[in-house]
C-alpha cells in the first residue's frame, strides 16, 4: 500500500466504522498491510477523538481496546479510490468494450461516472494520463460478435439467470433453416472467442446445452422460477473441452516438437493437463477433454509441430481434415 497521509488514514478508519461496529488497532494494522505502525494508528484514533468524533473505548480480552463509533454520528462516509484502484476500474472499463452499443455498455458508463466521484483531486494530479489508458492498455480481439442488435437479449438472459427465472426462447441455429422454440432454465453466461454463450438446462431433454446469445431472436422471461442444481459447477462443466462443445472427456495425448514446446508448457490449457518432457526437448501434453472438431482445429493451429498420439479416433479426425486440406491446396 502506498504511503497515506494522516487525513487519508483517518478517513479510511472512519469508512471502516461504517462496515464494522468495533475496530481494534490490530485489525487496522492488517488493513493498512502493516505499512503503518500500531502506534501511528493509535495516534490517528486519538486525533479523531480530539476532533470531536464520538469514539467509544471498551477494553476486551487481554487488555485489547475495542473502538466503536456512535452509529448516529455519520450516516455515510464517502469512500475514495487510490491510484491502483482507479487504474483497475479503467482496465475493467476497457475490457468491457465487447458490450459496446448495448444496454450493458450504458450501465458500465454510468458506473464509471459514479466511480469518478470517488477520485480525489490529488489522485488525478499524479498523472495527466490517469483517465485515459488507451495508449497503455488494450485487448486484441478479432472475429468477435457485434452485440448492438442483441444487447437486450444479452441483458435479459443474464438477469433471468441471476433471478432463476424460466424462459421461452426462439432460437435459430446455424445449421437450421427455421428458428425453434425452447423452454430453458438459464444457468450461466460464457464469453468464448468474442461470443457470448448461454449455458442452459433444457427440462424436456434433461440436459445442459449452450446457445449463442446473438442467435436468440426472442427471449420471454416467465413469471416462474426454478431451482438450480446445487451440483452444477460452471468451471467443471467447461473444463472438459478446449471450447464450448460438451461431451464425455477422454484422455488425449499430443506430442509437440521443441520449436513450440515452451509455448505449450507455459500455458494452462485444461485443469487436468500433464506434461512429459522428452530427451529431444519435445513434450507430450496429456489432456482429459471431449474429442471434437474444436480440438482438431486447435491441434491444426500448431501445424507440423504437433502430432496426435491418442486416441485413435482423434488421429483419424486430424488425418481426414489434413486430407481435405490437401485436396483443396494440391493444385
Amino acid at each position: 500500500m502506498t504511503d497515506l497521509k494522516p487525513l487519508e488514514r483517518q478517513i479510511r478508519i472512519l469508512q471502516q466504522f461504517t462496515l464494522k461496529s468495533e475496530l481494534t488497532v490490530d485489525f487496522l494494522f492488517e488493513l493498512f498491510e502493516r505499512s503503518v505502525s500500531r502506534r501511528t494508528i493509535q495516534r490517528d484514533l486519538i486525533a479523531l477523538t480530539a476532533a470531536n468524533v464520538p469514539l467509544n473505548e471498551k477494553r476486551g480480552a487481554h487488555g485489547q481496546i475495542h473502538w466503536s463509533l456512535n452509529p448516529n454520528y455519520l450516516k455515510f462516509i464517502p469512500m475514495t479510490l487510490g491510484v491502483d484502484e482507479v487504474i483497475s476500474s479503467l482496465l475493467l472499463k476497457r475490457l468491457g468494450s465487447i458490450f459496446r452499443n448495448t444496454p450493458i455498455a450504458d450501465d458500465i458508463s454510468a458506473l464509471d461516472k459514479k466511480l469518478k466521484q470517488l477520485i480525489t483531486d490529488d489522485i488525478l494530479s499524479t498523472s495527466d494520463d490517469l483517465q485515459n489508458l488507451e495508449p497503455f492498455f488494450s485487448s486484441l480481439q478479432f472475429g468477435y460478435i457485434d452485440y448492438s442488435d442483441s444487447g437486450e437479449q444479452l441483458q435479459k438472459f443474464l438477469n433471468a439467470a441471476i433471478n432463476k427465472r424460466i424462459c421461452n426462447v426462439i432460437y435459430k441455429a446455424a445449421y437450421s433453416e427455421k428458428p425453434k422454440r425452447y423452454l430453458i432454465m438459464p444457468y450461466s453466461l460464457l464469453l468464448h472467442r468474442g461470443a457470448f454463450y448461454g449455458i442452459v438446462y433444457q427440462p424436456k431433454h434433461k440436459s445442459y446445452i449452450h446457445l449463442l446469445i446473438h442467435r436468440i431472436q426472442k427471449i420471454d422471461v416467465l413469471d416462474k422460477s426454478f431451482q438450480r442444481d446445487p451440483n452444477f459447477k460452471l468451471e467443471e462443466f467447461i473444463s472438459t473441452a478446449l471450447g464450448v462443445w460438451h461431451d464425455k472427456p477422454e484422455k488425449v495425448r499430443i506430442k509437440f516438437l521443441p520449436d513450440v514446446a515452451n509455448r505449450i508448457a507455459e500455458r494452462i490449457w485444461q485443469k487436468d493437463q500433464k506434461f512429459e518432457k522428452q530427451d529431444d526437448d519435445s513434450i507430450i501434453l496429456e489432456l482429459n477433454v471431449a474429442v471434437s472438431y474444436e480440438l482438431v482445429a486447435w491441434i491444426l493451429r500448431w501445424g507440423s509441430f504437433a502430432e496426435v498420439l491418442s486416441p485413435v479416433k482423434l488421429v483419424d479426425m486430424v488425418r481426414a481434415e489434413v486430407k481435405n486440406l490437401n485436396n483443396i491446396y494440391s493444385d
